[in-house]
């Protein structure tokens, strides 16, 4: 069986030149698009792991002291804020996995030097900044690739920092059993697999980092395509697009269908008098109060202005009825800063089990025509109408 052997000093270089190039292309990039998400963190894990490989490459040439704890300072630190900032582009850096890496950072620190201080052998600092380092890949693996909802590059990130993390510990393992012996350049099969994937972490970890960026971006697109920016609420278009589904289902199951269009009473008064800001308040403080009431039943959607609507499969009217009776419930008792008045709700509302007719466009006709009716009769209320042929 042919061995596999590669020039350590070659790898080392490699490493360096090619951090350096990542940072020349990342600074570019930066330059062209300001405001994407490639983060400082990310340019600063690039520069220490520089520092890190430049160290070791040096290594014989310049005193071991201090430059050996810095370049495993460096290492440990630049890996950190890398890990650190896919996990934030992602959202997955919340205060309690910050306190996670807090610990891990001052308990990297005692062990090395601990390990420096009072047994100063290469073999055992290798095997401590090795475990140390698993330690920090650890919660990436599982976090990207156990991730249920994750995308598949993700995925494979996880699959990455799992591979990492069992190379880590590998050589923590080796440099142990070796004893004092081992050094950085040390040939064998586990110090390969270590500075290969180390190059290929390398590569794989900038090309993750602006990826994942892109992802983010493309998110937050579709979020805005999604969702009213004001009121946090669907939009018509998506309100209409997850809506059709439903209506699909109850025709084709024979089941009840309500569809509710609200319209808040005298909101151009409110806008007139008390200004648009207070009327945005209004919309605001509606939209999270008749998403509470609801209580995660149906959809909720910002028709356009002032308009709401809610599609509840499988409520019939009497249940229909209660959901209006907690939204008015809930709409009723709020009260808006800067604006010193309650205000009312008008609604229409229908209920059906659809027919080949009953097309949203015709649900929301007939809401809009009970809704209007309740308007001329005074506001405040809710009128219910009963569908035409075909409908039902």
């Amino acid at each position: 069986m042919m061995d596999f052997e590669v020039d350590i000093r070659t790898l080392l270089l490699t490493l360096v030149l090619g951090n350096l190039f990542t940072l020349l292309l990342i600074t570019s990039y930066r330059r062209r698009y300001p405001t994407e998400g490639i983060g400082t963190w990310f340019v600063v894990a690039k520069w220490l792991q520089s520092l890190c490989w430049f160290l070791l490459l040096l290594r014989g040439r310049i005193p071991d002291m201090p430059f050996i704890p810095i370049s495993n300072a460096a290492m440990l630190g630049g890996g950190g804020l890398e890990i650190v900032s896919l996990l934030s582009i992602k959202g997955c850096f919340g205060p309690a996995v910050r306190r996670y890496y807090i610990a891990l950072s001052v308990f990297s620190v005692i062990l090395y030097g601990g390990v420096y201080i009072v047994h100063n052998q290469e073999n055992l600092r290798i095997a401590a900044a090795s475990f140390a380092a698993m330690l920090f890949v650890v919660y990436p693996a599982g976090r990207f690739g156990l991730g249920r909802e994750g995308s598949p590059l993700q995925r494979a990130i996880g699959l990455l920092y799992g591979g990492m993390a069992v190379i880590f510990a590998a050589r923590s393992v080796s440099a142990l059993q070796n004893g004092p012996s081992q050094t950085v350049f040390t040939p064998g099969h586990v110090s390969n697999l270590y500075y290969l994937g180390m190059f290929l972490l390398m590569n794989l970890g900038t090309a993750a980092f602006v990826l994942l960026s892109r992802e983010q971006s493309l998110d937050e697109l579709k979020r805005m395509a999604m969702f009213d920016e004001l009121t946090g609420l669907l939009n018509r278009r998506s309100f209409l697009e997850l809506a059709q589904p439903a209506l699909d289902r109850a025709r084709r199951m024979r089941e009840t269908i309500s569809f509710i269009l609200m319209d808040i009473d005298h909101f151009k008064q409110v806008n007139d008098v008390y200004g648009h800001a207070a009327g945005d308040r209004v919309l605001r403080e509606f939209a999270a109060a008749a998403g509470g009431a609801l209580m995660g039943e149906g959809l909720l959607g910002r028709y356009g202005g002032e308009e709401f609507a809610v599609l509840l499969p499988g409520l019939d009217e009497g249940s229909s009825d209660e959901t209006i009776g907690r939204l008015n419930a809930a709409i009723g008792g709020l009260s808006v800063e800067g604006v010193p008045l309650r205000y009312s709700v008008s609604i229409g509302v229908i209920t059906l089990i659809p027919g080949s007719a009953a097309t949203l466009d015709y649900l929301y006709r007939l809401s809009d025509t009970a809704l209007y009716q309740a308007k001329r009769e005074g506001r405040n209320r809710v009128v219910r109408v009963e569908p035409g042929c075909g409908g039902s």
